[in-house]
């Protein structure tokens, strides 16, 4: 396997990571090609074997089971923490990217995942306003995630990444 690095960290990442949107109990009926935990279960394993150790799934996926799904293999197969990476996403919640969702999804995502912290966070989708999430926002997920790294990743032409330095940019 070939390894990088999250940009602007020390965070070694598989230059595969493996996606979690097949994993989890399917919150809508036409989901039907999610894997169950069993499943789950053998393509974590798989996948750790291959030396993939970037793990991406968000609040979502299986309304929350893709998280649970993850962690708990991880634990089962004994991976320390510090041997694999971990990136959730938020925004689609009641209140979006607001200080009050952001908070709730983080703490919700961490208990799913079974850890005390993440590697990346991402914000799914940028504010309607076109604009990163406020100071007050960038605080909390700067806080959860394990090396100070946040990313922002949107379907608009501008995809991000931001080192939380602390700085305000006037948001």
């Amino acid at each position: 396997m070939k390894y990088s690095h999250i940009p602007g960290t020390a965070i070694r990442i598989s230059k595969l990571a493996v996606g979690g949107m097949s994993f989890g109990i399917p919150a809508v009926k036409t989901y039907r090609w999610i894997l169950d935990e069993e499943q789950t279960d053998k393509m974590v394993r798989h996948a750790l074997d291959l030396g993939i150790n970037f793990f991406d799934t968000t609040n979502v996926y299986g309304a929350g089971t893709s998280e649970e799904f993850i962690g708990r293999a991880l634990r089962k197969h004994g991976v320390p923490r510090d041997q694999v990476a971990i990136a959730s996403k938020v925004y689609f919640n009641d209140g979006c990217l607001s200080k009050e969702a952001i908070n709730r999804e983080i703490d919700g995502t961490l208990k799913r995942l079974g850890t005390d912290y993440l590697d990346l966070y991402i914000i799914h989708r940028f504010t309607r306003s076109g604009r990163p999430p406020c100071t007050a926002t960038s605080s909390r997920i700067c806080s959860t995630s394990r090396r100070n790294t946040a990313g922002t990743g949107s379907s608009r032409w501008r995809t991000t990444t931001t080192s939380c330095t602390g700085k305000t940019n006037g948001n």
